[in-house]
């Protein structure tokens, strides 16, 4: 049996934080790269073009480094999460804290995709519909919560949703199928840019409010 503190030893465990930050490295550093080749050119004019023009250059690709910078800094934050699956819900554990969404709680588990505009083709989100009003403030699964259209008539608005990195989507969806099957509700398609953001200035703001 699971303990209340942690998953049970035999859950499916999928390194979340790793898989995700090993997703996003590639784009991140096809960002950062031409800055960092046009600034190396621009200070030994080993490209043989001298002047302001890589200076000049600089300044359009700067921004774009800076911006996968910021993503590999997101994901470099949450390196270290775990998500487990087992017969109590799932469980979201960054080091040695964790907090479980147990499947009781649940009215429905599921994957919603939309096709990306990059280089991956499809992104998928794993979406759990509680039963009930969540906690849009919880100290770990705060960033997980989106309002979105409630799975049935009803039901709240929030939920959770992950944003799934690459070879996430099967073992994830296979542990629910076999250890809530009541609960899944399989595949849907989205609309370009429904997966939305967490409210971080909300959030803030709440617990500046008490």
């Amino acid at each position: 049996m699971p303990s209340a503190n942690a998953p049970a030893p035999d859950a499916t465990v999928v390194r979340y934080g790793i898989r995700r930050f090993l997703t996003v490295l590639p784009g991140s550093l096809l960002l950062i790269a031409p800055a960092v080749l046009d600034l190396y050119a621009a200070v030994t004019g080993s490209n043989g073009v001298h002047g302001p023009g890589p200076w000049l250059a600089l300044l359009l690709l700067v921004p774009l480094a800076a911006l996968g910078a910021l993503m590999l800094r997101v994901v470099w934050v949450d390196r270290d999460v775990t998500i487990a699956l087992d017969s109590t819900g799932l469980w979201w554990v960054r080091g040695k804290t964790g907090a479980v969404i147990p499947w009781d709680s649940l009215a429905g588990v599921g994957l919603h995709w939309s096709k990306s505009a990059g280089l991956v083709g499809k992104h998928h989100t794993f979406e759990l519909c509680p039963l009930a009003p969540i906690d849009r403030d919880h100290p770990l699964l705060w960033h997980l919560v989106r309002d979105d259209t409630p799975l049935r008539p009803g039901l709240p608005r929030l939920r959770y949703r992950l944003q799934l990195p690459l070879f996430t989507r099967r073992p994830l969806a296979r542990a629910v199928q076999r250890l809530a099957p009541q609960l899944w509700f399989g595949d849907q398609r989205r609309d370009y840019g429904y997966r939305g953001l967490p409210d971080a200035s909300g959030h803030a703001q709440r617990l500046r409010d008490g």
